[in-house]
């Protein structure tokens, strides 16, 4: 009996286990289904700083996270929190912290006193040697982020000590040294004392620059992108503009410029550029939409160099349904390689919308002048390019009743301003081109005329997501005789980029039977509002006003419209439908635009 009993007993004993042992493996081997972790009691930016150090913020998500393993993350989470906190100045936070379950899910809290800040009681910071002189230096020790009396940030102490090494050594002080960079911390007083001294020693010059054979360019060529002469004092920006001219050169695949110090004589530093030439010859390929244009394809293939003094050679073909060309283009760098390059080109020119058609056989030379290069600023875009012409055409066109075929020797000169804070779609930015022509018939020609043309583009953001877009063109030709002028010089106004609501060049004086055949003068403008809705889409609504005109007076044609706006990879894609205010049944039209704003 006492057997039988004690059988029972051991039975009910081992399923006791057994149930306590699945229960265990249980708890053991299921993950939780949700994990929220809640750091309060902390700013913004400390909340952020802690969260990134949180081992149970970083692993919350992790499928394999056992209930186990939770609870030792959060047995460590006080104590990474108050270690993530000394670093940015308070060593006496505390912090209260509680993980529970609720229903199928957990919740990690940690509520944060961060206790008083660690100020700094003194701080030394010294820069001698001949960097003392040197503004950068003096800039650099006006903008120190530590102050006395200020919270001790070791982060930001890290930051501007390394800021200060790189400044120097970018400024050709290459044998500066950190004489002292202590910081002493006393949790008993709670007190730190920061020192910092840097000796800069002499500052380096420029030696002379030495390009490595197997360029495939001739030496005094590459000499020309040199923006700096042997003796003047070192600064790194100068080698990166170096660096940046033999990029946009686009004759190398490898760039590899190195201050040798090792070779250095007195305070003077020699330059090593190593170049590895790239693939000679470049394709391009290229297809796109326009209302006005309809289909478009473009091929292109460029060669360079053609030889050591840097010549290219670029072809190109464009076809749409209302102007195709071929033409080629043999470039020559002058000058500063960087900003100067005349060219000499030749092609033949299509156009053919429903107002008009031209053919034209060109030759030319042009000089082109970046000013000052393109340069980037402050997130910035903005530079300036003058460029003077001689083309040579003769010309086969029709337009309404007229026809007739010219020859034309025209000088010309164009002048282009861009300042932007992008390419694709600024939030603020404008775009200036004045542009003049001329032809003599005393001079190769057999027509006499003058022709000046303005057009700009201003990009204003008004925040949220909304901008405000003005654009505006003049242009005006003076000739005694406006019958004899090829379509090619005349003004056309409608369509896509002109005056929506209307035909591609449908807007002009008219002969007898009413056909279109251009004028000699321009004007139009544009007022639009685009505001961006969600993601990448935007809407707009605008209205153009503008014609081409035999006088200022004559009445202007007005277009009004919406839009919608999808800012893609490759820049705004506009869809937009307009109506023609000035014509009696107010048609509509659809214009889609790809591209750049400006």
């Amino acid at each position: 009996m006492r057997m039988h009993t004690s059988a029972k007993q051991q039975e009910r004993t081992a399923r006791h286990i057994w149930r306590w042992l699945g229960s265990l493996l249980l708890l053991v081997a299921s993950p939780a289904t949700a994990l929220e972790v809640v750091v309060e009691g902390l700013p913004p930016a400390l909340r952020e700083s802690v969260l990134a150090e949180l081992s149970i913020e970083q692993q919350k998500t992790d499928e394999d996270l056992s209930p186990t393993a939770m609870r030792a993350l959060h047995a460590r989470a006080a104590q990474e929190i108050r270690t993530a906190l000394e670093p940015r100045g308070y060593y006496r936070a505390t912090v209260q912290a509680t993980l529970e379950r609720r229903e199928q899910d957990w919740h990690a809290h940690y509520r944060v006193a961060i206790g008083p800040a660690l100020r700094i009681t003194s701080l030394d910071l010294r820069v001698t040697g001949a960097g003392l002189n040197d503004p950068p230096f003096a800039e650099f020790m006006t903008k120190f982020p530590l102050h006395q009396g200020a919270v001790f940030d070791h982060e930001q102490y890290e930051v501007a000590k390394q800021r200060l090494l790189t400044l120097g050594a970018d400024r050709g002080y290459f044998d500066a040294v950190l004489n002292r960079h202590t910081v002493e911390i006393d949790l008993n007083v709670y007190t730190a004392n920061v020192a910092l001294h840097y000796d800069t020693g002499p500052r380096y010059r420029f030696g002379g620059v030495e390009f490595a054979p197997g360029s495939g360019i001739e030496l005094e060529l590459l000499e020309r992108y040199v923006p700096f002469f042997p003796g003047q004092p070192f600064d790194n920006q100068e080698i990166l503009e170096l660096r940046r001219g033999l990029v946009d050169a686009d004759y190398f695949s490898r760039i590899d410029i190195t201050p040798r110090r090792d070779l250095a004589v007195g305070n003077e530093v020699p330059i090593l550029v190593t170049l590895e030439p790239r693939l000679p010859n470049k394709y391009n390929l290229g297809l796109g939409y326009g209302t006005d244009t309809g289909v478009r394809g473009k091929a292109r293939w460029e060669r360079r160099p053609i030889n050591e003094a840097g010549h290219r050679l670029l072809t190109e073909l464009n076809a749409s349904q209302v102007r195709s060309d071929l033409t080629a283009r043999y470039r020559i760098p002058v000058g500063n390689p960087r900003t100067d390059e005349v060219s000499w080109y030749a092609g033949v020119i299509a156009e053919y919308p429903e107002t008009s058609r031209s053919v034209r056989n060109l030759v030319g030379v042009a000089y082109t002048h970046a000013g000052g290069q393109w340069r980037l600023a402050e997130g910035r875009i903005a530079g300036w390019n003058m460029s003077y012409t001689i083309d040579h055409e003769r010309e086969n066109w029709e337009t309404g009743s007229e026809s007739g075929r010219s020859i034309l020797t025209m000088p010309g000169v164009r002048w282009l301003y861009l300042n932007t804070d992008s390419r694709l779609v600024p939030s603020h930015g404008w775009r200036t081109q004045l542009s003049g022509r001329g032809a003599s018939n005393n001079f190769a020609s057999d027509v006499s005329f003058t022709q000046a043309r303005a057009d700009g583009k201003l990009i204003y953001s008004l925040g949220r997501g909304g901008r405000f877009i003005v654009r505006a063109e003049i242009g005006g030709t003076w000739t005694e005789d406006f019958s004899v002028l090829p379509s090619s010089v005349r003004f056309y106004a409608g369509g896509d980029v002109s005056v929506r609501g209307y035909k591609y060049n449908s807007l002009g004086p008219t002969d007898p039977t009413g056909e279109v055949i251009g004028g000699p003068y321009l004007l139009t403008g544009s007022l639009e509002y685009e505001q961006h809705l969600y993601g990448n889409w935007g809407t707009a609504v605008f209205v153009d006003h503008g014609n081409a005109l035999n006088a200022f007076s004559d009445p202007l044609k007005r277009g009004a419209g919406v839009g919608v706006r999808w800012f893609s990879p490759v820049g705004l894609i506009r869809f937009d439908i307009a109506w023609a205010l000035s014509l009696d049944d107010r048609p509509w039209r659809i214009h889609v635009v790809i591209g750049p704003d400006l």
